[in-house]
């Protein structure tokens, strides 16, 4: 298992991290040293919102998503190391979480993907899952021992910007979505009437909101969904994809550890033991060899 993940690791960092970014970009469509980011789409294409304004296919549509799961696994790293190297990869990827988090000027935008090649341009959708992975690390990195005093104010601040996007936004009026950075209706943004494995999103933008700086509004805001939740998340839904199960997992577990009622928090834990019971066959130790050397096509 220790040597699939540092393959794994080293893969990230060596071959999809981009330092002009500090960001990590899908796939690579060639060998050469630059073949991650040479074939992304150009500030031009994006500006266009070519092909799509989710930037899906084109290797900069999960950025925000990755950086999250990432930031998520060096925390877990340095938990079981303590290796000092982990608080400069913390940074990196802290530092890319900014990025897409300022890049529209937009308060409690979060973008998918920042353009390497400009710094500046993006695709005007987000999407919860975004969010959901960035809210989660964020909170456990504020609360780490390899955060900076000094990123600590921008992150509070920051999980209360996107609970008042949500609360601005994600309306009965709006269908509970949430708005592009045009301020358009976007897709794969609905804070509710989802599927069971996205019933706990809005909850999570308010719960941290409130972690992060102490207003009862944000809490009451979450009290007022919980109940209606937790029911949606215990209706059937398949767990044949390991994103959909992370993404259920990650949003129990952010309520699970904040919730301050002990009730609910047992009502998440019993939400964690069925994700569980899902989750064997994507243990790493299930998973055969990894093929990491495969090429991507350009978009």
């Amino acid at each position: 298992m220790e040597n699939k993940m540092n393959k794994l690791w080293n893969y990230i960092f060596d071959i999809l991290f981009c330092e002009e970014t500090n960001l990590i970009y899908e796939h690579r469509t060639s060998y050469d040293e630059n073949g991650t980011v040479a074939d992304l789409p150009t500030p031009e294409a994006i500006s266009l919102q070519a092909p799509n304004p989710c930037g899906w296919g084109t290797g900069m549509e999960d950025s925000a998503t990755s950086a999250g799961i990432m930031l998520d696994a060096i925390l877990n790293r340095y938990a079981v190391t303590r290796e000092a190297s982990m608080h400069e990869c913390a940074k990196k990827i802290f530092n890319g979480i900014k990025l897409c988090a300022t890049v529209s000027g937009k308060r409690g935008f979060l973008a998918r993907s920042v353009s390497p090649e400009d710094k500046k341009s993006f695709y005007i959708n987000t999407s919860r899952d975004q969010y959901t992975h960035v809210i989660y690390s964020l909170v456990k990195y504020m609360n780490s021992e390899l955060c900076d005093e000094s990123d600590k104010p921008w992150i509070k601040d920051t999980l209360v910007a996107f609970a008042e996007l949500v609360e601005r936004e994600a309306t009965p009026e709006n269908d509970y979505q949430l708005m592009r950075a045009d301020d358009k209706v976007g897709i794969v943004c609905a804070m509710w009437n989802v599927r069971p494995h996205e019933a706990l999103r809005i909850q999570m933008f308010y719960l941290a909101a409130w972690v992060a700086s102490g207003n009862s509004h944000w809490l009451e805001l979450y009290k007022s969904w919980r109940d209606k939740g937790i029911e949606k998340s215990w209706e059937y839904y398949s767990a044949d994809s390991m994103c959909i199960l992370v993404q259920k997992q990650v949003s129990a577990r952010f309520l699970y550890n904040f919730d301050p009622d002990t009730e609910y928090r047992e009502k998440y834990l019993e939400l964690l033991k069925y994700c569980a019971q899902h989750a064997a066959e994507f243990k790493i130790e299930n998973i055969g060899d990894l093929d990491i050397n495969f090429l991507g096509k350009a978009w």
